[in-house]
């Protein structure tokens, strides 16, 4: 009972449970509101470092702002003008090809020991599920669910606009809704919140467009098929550490199947020199945050996507970071004061 009572007298602690339980019913009931808070906090924290830039700039609060959502819409924009036309143009022959490889089990032309086979059987059989589930699951909002993805990115787009003016007032109304007594210890939680969701989404998007942009120039200058689409992929899957890279190099390494085994070695040293590359540039820019365990990532990016769906993969490692921050600010102390 003592120990019971230490918990509930601990009123950050406390409230923090009791917000983070609501939260998760709300979530789970409504998931849209769930996808248009949780994209507002991503592109928030990715155009945090712009407006702070601009601020120490002299440009004025409202000035850096209204600049940094000008700039984030431009670059919104202009990226869909050169990303969409030839992703859409490559679509249906990218899914044709992709059927047609599980479906003939091309790799069994390539693969030449009969030991090997079996192996590569099991594999292919493994991911083909998991890859048609993302593949259904992006050509579903695209179409299916046309009316409730425009609704996120307008209520995501307007939300935006205004957590981008309205941040301190935002964070103020958070730390409100705790006793008085518990504000400053809530302020100092929510801060490492935070700062940590807020390096790690800035390092992953940086890491995404590196490995994009890698594959579709290497895809140009060798003249490849789906640069478009195979780029995106690289670009979308890198938000899923770990299991996002697998994912990555499925369609990759089948399509390099079909240029031959000097094809699939090539591509594959380009795949891990670029991973390489960017775990590198990872570790550097998360120096001095919040380190997760991969097992734990795995779990997170498992428990998460069963309850969330597909979109919860994408956010599982970011609620890992915050239930991390959890951790040490309440319920370490708690544990081993008693």
């Amino acid at each position: 009972m003592k120990g019971i009572r230490r918990f509930v007298e601990d009123r950050a602690f406390f409230f923090t449970t009791l917000y983070i339980l609501v939260s998760f019913l709300v979530f789970k009931v409504f998931p849209e509101v769930f996808v248009v808070i949780t994209m507002m906090i991503f592109f928030t924290l990715l155009l945090d470092p712009v407006v702070q830039l601009l601020e120490k700039m002299k440009f004025g609060r409202r000035v850096s702002r209204v600049v940094a959502l000008l700039l984030f819409f431009f670059v919104v924009i202009y990226s869909l003008y050169v990303i969409i036309p030839p992703v859409f143009n490559e679509f249906g022959n990218f899914i044709e090809f992709m059927t047609s490889v599980f479906e003939n089990r091309i790799w069994r032309d390539y693969v030449k020991s009969p030991e090997l086979v079996p192996v590569f059987d099991k594999i292919m059989t493994f991911f083909e599920p998991k890859l048609n589930d993302l593949l259904n699951y992006v050509f579903s909002l695209v179409t299916t669910n046309f009316l409730s993805v425009t609704t996120v990115v307008v209520f995501t787009l307007f939300g935006l606009g205004y957590s981008i003016f309205y941040t301190r007032e935002i964070a103020d109304f958070f730390v409100a809704i705790y006793p008085k007594s518990a504000r400053e210890e809530a302020k100092s939680f929510l801060i490492s919140v935070y700062n940590s969701m807020g390096r790690y989404i800035r390092v992953i998007f940086i890491n995404a467009i590196i490995i994009g942009l890698s594959y579709w120039i290497v895809f140009k200058m060798f003249d490849l098929k789906y640069s478009a689409i195979i780029s995106l992929w690289a670009f979308v899957t890198n938000f899923i550490p770990i299991v996002g890279v697998v994912l990555e190099y499925v369609p990759v390494l089948l399509f390099s199947l079909t240029l031959g085994v000097k094809g699939v070695l090539l591509i594959a040293l380009f795949a891990i020199l670029i991973h390489a590359v960017a775990f590198i540039v990872f570790i550097q820019l998360m120096k001095g945050l919040e380190k997760l365990n991969p097992v734990y990532i795995i779990l997170s990016i498992l428990f998460f996507g069963k309850l969330f769906g597909m979109f919860g993969s994408f956010v599982g490692v970011p609620l890992a970071l915050f239930f991390k921050v959890f951790w040490r600010k309440f319920l370490k102390p708690l544990l081993e004061s008693g």
